[in-house]
C-alpha cells in the first residue's frame, strides 16, 4: 500500500495552474443552517490539502485520462475509506494531431519535458489548436467519491487527490498529457515521428503514479 504525501509549496508554473483549477470545482453554498450544514467541513479544499500534506492518500494511480485514489482520514480512529476520481477531458485525435505538429516543430520542448520541465510557449503553441492543456471550465473535469456526507463535485477527499497530482505534475509535466489522452511513450513516439514525416505506432496504458515519477511515500 503506497501513501502519497504532497509537499507544502508548489514552485513550478504549471502545477500552480494545475491547482488553481480546483477553484472550479468550488460547491455553491445553500446559506442553510441546519445541523447538517453546520457541522460538516467549511472548506473541503482547506480539509483536502491537509489529507494531502499528511499521507492520506494511498494508491493513486492513472487509468487513461482518469486518476483515482483512495483517501484514508488518518485523523479519525477506524475512519472509512473513501474511493474517489478525477478525469479530465480528453483531446480528440484531430486535435492531438494539431498539438503534435505545433509541439513537434520545438524540439527544445521535448528536451524541456525529458529534464522534468514544461516551458511557458507550451501555452502559445497549445492555444493553436483552440485548447488548453489546463481545465478552464468545470465540464472538463468530472469528479467521483463514495465517501461519506462528501459533496459533489467537491469533497475533501477529491481534492486532497488533486492536490497530490499537482505535486505529480510538480515533478513530471508529462502526467498533465495523459491526463489529455497521450501517455508519455506515445506522446514521444508521436513527436519523434512527426519530425521523421512517419507516424507513430500506439503504446500501452496508464500506470501507477508511483512508477511514473520519483515521488515520496510510505509504505506499509
Amino acid at each position: 500500500m503506497t501513501s502519497f504525501r504532497a509537499r507544502n509549496q508548489l514552485t513550478s508554473w504549471w502545477a500552480r495552474r494545475w491547482l488553481e483549477s480546483l477553484s472550479l470545482l468550488a460547491p455553491r453554498r445553500s446559506g442553510s443552517n441546519d445541523w447538517y450544514s453546520t457541522w460538516r467541513a467549511p472548506n473541503p479544499r482547506e480539509d483536502g490539502f491537509t489529507l494531502a500534506r499528511t499521507g492520506s492518500v494511498f494508491d493513486a494511480t492513472l487509468v487513461g485520462t482518469m486518476a483515482r485514489a483512495r483517501v484514508v482520514e488518518r485523523r479519525y480512529h477506524n475512519a472509512p475509506e473513501a474511493n474517489c476520481s478525477i478525469t479530465l477531458t480528453a483531446f480528440d485525435d484531430t486535435t492531438w494531431a494539431q498539438l503534435v505538429a505545433a509541439l513537434g516543430a520545438r524540439s527544445q520542448v521535448e528536451a524541456a519535458l525529458l529534464s522534468g520541465e514544461l516551458p511557458l510557449q507550451v501555452e502559445s503553441l497549445v492555444a493553436t489548436a483552440r485548447v488548453s492543456l489546463f481545465p478552464r471550465q468545470a465540464s472538463e473535469l468530472t469528479t467521483s467519491c463514495d465517501g461519506r456526507y462528501c459533496e459533489k463535485p467537491l469533497c475533501q477527499h477529491v481534492a486532497a487527490l488533486h492536490y497530490v497530482l499537482g505535486d505529480m505534475l510538480e515533478r513530471d509535466p508529462f502526467v498533465l498529457f495523459e491526463l489529455r489522452g497521450r501517455p508519455r511513450a506515445r506522446l514521444l513516439a508521436e513527436l519523434r515521428a512527426h519530425r521523421r514525416g512517419g507516424v507513430a505506432a500506439p503504446s500501452g496504458a496508464g500506470v501507477p503514479l508511483s512508477s511514473l515519477l520519483d515521488v515520496g511515500y510510505d509504505t506499509g
